[in-house]
């Protein structure tokens, strides 16, 4: 495989990202979460698909 093919192999897929909110944005994805019977990692891919507007 050429080396520009293992790149963009690396670049797909499932990725880890680490996001740093106050605690009342978490309490408030928590308790929407909650509130849609939903994890919170849902709920926070929600926000960042939609964004913050739709809280």
């Amino acid at each position: 495989m050429s080396e520009q093919k293992k790149q963009i192999k690396k670049l797909r897929g499932e990725h880890c990202l680490n996001i740093f909110v106050s605690y009342e944005l978490k309490e408030q994805i928590k308790s929407l979460a909650k509130k849609y019977d939903r994890t919170t990692s849902d709920m926070v891919r929600a926000v960042l698909k939609i964004g913050i507007p739709m809280m």
